[in-house]
């Protein structure tokens, strides 16, 4: 349903968020800040903020929230109609619903969503301590730059719709711009991005054509809720 999959998004970037606290943290003292990274580390924390303060919205007060949202999109019809676009299908009583139905569930059910944040802090620790190590591997050892480069790939990849190749390319200029050499940079980027989504990827793509029973699998599936409705 579309309440666990925003659930599941808000335990994604808000683990993130406690890596990326852990990096600013290493980066201030070593005076090695630098202004993009201190504006992506701004506009994740107020949007992270912002899902929360509409999600207690969401629990509390379900009217505020639905007016919220319709002077959004009121504001954004008029964008459009301006731009000579056809205007949003109306959306604002879906999303309120939506909301309210994951505000229920933490409210409800604390535990398993505690547990689903922290796993994915754990992974985000994981996937820190894996392009640590791949610098390592290529002679670069500047742990607090290698935070960086990871914290700021993670935050402009966040804000990019096409994320291959893209990715690849920010990475290299921004461990470049902490001082390792291109050729190295270029060379961390690749491996990194090989080991976190290439590799993996071509496993599962070779499994799919191998066993040949994708069809069968997304023909025989059924449209059904992850969450059965209580009355």
């Amino acid at each position: 349903s579309v309440s666990v999959v925003f659930l599941e998004k808000l335990g994604y970037f808000g683990g993130f968020a406690v890596v990326m606290l852990v990096g600013v943290a290493i980066l201030i003292p070593s005076g090695q800040m630098r202004w993009f990274l201190v504006a992506g580390a701004l506009v994740m924390a107020l949007m992270i903020a912002f899902v929360v303060v509409v999600l207690v919205m969401g629990y509390r007060s379900q009217g505020r929230l639905l007016a919220l949202l319709e002077r959004i999109s009121a504001l954004a019809n008029t964008v459009l109609v301006k731009l000579k676009r056809e205007p949003l299908d109306p959306w604002t009583k879906r999303v309120t619903a939506s909301f309210h139905e994951a505000a229920v569930m933490v409210a409800g059910r604390p535990l398993p969503a505690v547990n689903t944040f922290v796993r994915f802090v754990l992974a985000h620790a994981f996937d820190c301590c894996c392009f640590v190590a791949t610098g390592f591997a290529f002679g670069f050892t500047a742990i607090p730059f290698l935070i960086a480069g990871y914290v700021a790939g993670f935050i402009i990849a966040t804000f990019i719709l096409q994320t291959i190749g893209a990715v690849e390319v920010l990475l290299a200029i921004i461990l470049g711009a902490y001082g390792a050499a291109p050729a190295v940079a270029a060379a961390m980027a690749l491996c990194y991005r090989g080991l976190i989504f290439w590799v993996p990827f071509a496993i599962g793509a070779v499994c799919i054509n191998f066993t040949g029973r994708a069809g069968g699998v997304f023909s025989k599936a059924e449209d059904k809720p992850l969450i059965e409705e209580r009355l």
